[in-house]
């Protein structure tokens, strides 16, 4: 029985067609092995891979792309004396605009009058009253807007960069209080922060009024 098996097993080997060698023929004859990646190399640029990708997630992160990308950043300049001034009006000062910014939607006529708003608020919890311009001791104006900053890895400067970079929609608000008869700057505060889609301006503006004015000195009668 296991020769005729056998015998079999030859005969049909031998109707089937030759089976190609595995890997490149040679001038000779001989086969030489087919080249093979090893679960090593594979392991070694899967991990390469993941590396570059925690890295950008990592800049990415370092250069305000994470939660508090948002937070407003506030600062304070007194030229001036606000003493034994307790009235205000608010007054346009385009001269006074910050360099960079552009209006656009963001000081509308809608968002400067909720910025108005939020001020008048504010210096009535001061102790200041509002008066008409001709009377008043202190005006209001103010300026802002919106512009688009270009953040690059190691901060690089102009038209070509190497490795990662990509654009940040920045809003400024600056309130400014000046002398009614000289225009000079008495007191002066400035707001900015990195501006995002799902944003709500109204919101963000108020509390950008309020941080801005936080220091603001009371009125003492």
């Amino acid at each position: 029985m296991g020769l005729a098996k056998a015998r079999e097993r030859a005969l049909d080997e031998a109707g089937k067609p030759p089976r190609k060698p595995f890997g490149k023929v040679g001038a000779s004859g001989s086969v030489a092995a087919a080249p093979t990646r090893t679960i090593r190399e594979r392991a070694t640029n899967l991990g390469k891979k993941a590396m570059k990708w925690t890295r950008c997630l990592l800049l990415l992160a370092a250069l305000g792309c994470g939660q508090g990308a948002s937070a407003i950043n506030t600062k304070i300049e007194t030229p001036g004396s606000l003493v034994g001034r307790n009235t205000y009006a608010f007054t346009d000062s385009p001269e006074l605009n910050e360099k960079g910014f552009v209006s656009g939607h963001l000081f509308n006529p809608i968002m400067q009058r909720r910025i108005r708003d939020e001020i008048g608020k504010t210096l009535k919890g001061r102790g200041y009253t509002e008066a008409p311009a001709e009377v008043a001791n202190v005006l209001v104006s103010v300026s802002g807007g919106r512009r688009q900053d270009v953040v690059t890895q190691g901060d690089q400067k102009g038209e070509t960069v190497r490795g990662i970079a990509y654009t940040l929609d920045r809003g400024a608000l600056v309130i400014h209080i000046l002398d009614p008869q000289s225009k000079q700057v008495l007191w002066r505060g400035w707001g900015d922060a990195i501006m995002k889609i799902d944003d709500d301006l109204d919101v963000k503006v108020r509390a950008a009024v309020r941080q801005i004015m936080s220091d603001f000195p009371e009125h003492k009668s």
